[in-house]
């Protein structure tokens, strides 16, 4: 089992709108024993986006002003190319539901 189910990475790490948005983001997963950590470092996205790929967290979220401005978020799944956007409950409570069932499949 991974040690971290989710990874958070806010797009600009100085606008304090999407960092706003990332903690509440962080807080809504952690609400559903989903094991999360923000990455707000002031490295490149795509620097945390690869370090995230290389210890293999199954879900790496990046989240930017569309998706504030949406409240939904936007997703990559270990090992795909591909982003998905879903409304932030609707990913949380995917997640939450593949954990219970022990599942790891694609949502």
């Amino acid at each position: 089992m991974a040690a971290e189910q989710v990874r958070v990475l806010p797009v600009k790490n100085d606008d304090p709108a999407i960092n706003d948005y990332s903690g509440e983001v962080t807080e809504t997963l952690k609400a559903r024993n989903i094991r999360v950590k923000l990455d707000n470092r002031s490295e490149k996205l795509g620097y945390r986006m690869r370090e995230g790929q290389i210890q293999k967290v199954p879900y790496l979220l990046v989240l930017g002003q569309n998706e504030k401005e949406n409240n939904s978020i936007s997703f990559r799944l270990h090992g795909q190319k591909n982003t998905t956007e879903l409304p932030l409950e609707s990913f949380a409570d995917k997640i939450a539901e593949l954990i219970h069932t022990k599942s790891w499949e694609t949502i």
